[in-house]
C-alpha cells in the first residue's frame, strides 16, 4: 500500500514502542497507586518509569529519524538509563535512612538498623559521651567511625 495514508516499517516500529512506554509508565503508576510500602513502590515506578521513558524516546527516534533528532534522543537513553536506576536507588536509600517502615513479610532488612547522629546526639537525656574507650569504639583505627564491614556510610 502507498500514498498518504501509508505506513511504513518506522511508523509501525514506533507506535509499538511508544505504546508499550505508555503501558509501562502507566503499571508504574498503578505500582505507586497500589503497593502497601515506600520501598516497593520505589522500586515499582524506577523500574517501569524507566523503561517506559526509554521506550517512548526510542518510538519518537524512529518517528523522526534525522540525524540530530536521533543523537539527541540516544543521548536522552542513554542518560536515562544510567541515572534513573541511581535515583531510584538514592531515594530507597534516603528511605532506609530516615527509618520508613517496612510492610512486614518482606524479606530481612540486610542492611540493619542505622545509626543516625542526628537523632543520637543525646536527646535521651545522656551528654551524647560514649563510655566506651575510643581504641574499644566500632570503627577505631579506619577513621570511619563506623564498624567494620558497615554499608552504612
Amino acid at each position: 500500500m502507498t500514498g498518504p495514508g501509508a505506513w511504513d516499517a518506522f511508523d509501525i516500529i514506533a507506535r509499538i514502542l511508544v505504546g508499550l512506554g505508555v503501558f509501562l509508565i502507566a503499571v508504574g503508576t498503578i505500582g505507586l497507586i497500589r503497593l502497601r510500602d515506600a520501598y516497593l513502590r520505589i522500586n515499582a515506578v524506577s523500574k517501569a518509569a524507566t523503561l517506559g521513558v526509554v521506550c517512548v524516546l526510542l518510538g519518537v527516534m524512529f518517528w523522526n529519524p534525522r540525524p540530530l533528532t536521533v543523537a539527541t534522543l540516544l543521548l536522552a537513553v542513554v542518560l536515562q538509563l544510567f541515572t534513573a536506576p541511581l535515583a531510584g536507588y538514592a531515594a530507597g536509600r534516603a528511605a532506609h535512612r530516615s527509618g520508613v517502615p517496612r510492610v512486614a513479610g518482606t524479606d530481612p532488612d540486610e542492611l540493619g538498623p542505622h545509626p543516625d547522629p542526628v537523632r543520637d546526639n543525646g536527646s535521651d537525656g545522656s551528654d551524647g559521651a560514649s563510655d566506651t574507650p575510643a581504641s574499644d569504639a566500632p570503627g577505631a583505627g579506619d577513621g570511619t567511625g563506623r564498624p567494620p564491614g558497615s554499608l552504612n556510610g
